[in-house]
């Protein structure tokens, strides 16, 4: 997928992924609604863990360009009995949030609901529940899409 444009006598090649664009971002950019913040470790490797036995749900928000589509969507954690969503949610109205996918931490989505990012009317943000257990972990997470 590497567009070649030749400028003179340089070449300089699209660097793109073949699977398309990557948003991605490290578990320290999840925060929590629940327990104290005292039972969270955002630790030097950019992982977010639990250190306090505790039913924790975490919070992401993702920014991604208007009207690009989205294709795959991961995250990465320690307990795969865990679950992830991506939603919207309208940013004009308190209706209720949309999933776009969903899965099991560390299991990919391919089939994407609403796939087409609207900025225009509702902001997006994962949701990840059903961490629990001391040092279970968020490593991050990864959306492609395309133009």
């Amino acid at each position: 997928m590497a567009d070649t444009l030749i400028l003179g006598t340089t070449i300089i090649e699209d660097k793109r992924s073949e699977k398309g664009e990557i948003w991605s971002c490290k578990g320290v950019g999840f925060l929590t609604d629940s327990p104290d913040i005292d039972n969270i470790t955002f630790n030097a490797d950019g992982i977010t863990a639990l250190s306090a036995n505790a039913a924790v749900t975490y919070f992401r928000e993702v920014e991604l360009p208007n009207g690009v589509t989205v294709t795959k969507v991961i995250v990465y954690g320690s307990d795969t009995a865990d679950t992830w969503e991506l939603k919207r949610a309208p940013i004009a109205s308190a209706a209720s949030a949309e999933v776009l996918a969903s899965g099991v931490i560390d299991t990919e989505d391919t089939s994407i609901s609403f796939p087409i990012i609207n900025n225009d009317t509702y902001g997006y943000f994962f949701r990840v529940a059903g961490l629990s257990a001391t040092s279970d972990q968020i490593r991050g997470a990864r959306i492609i899409y395309e133009f």
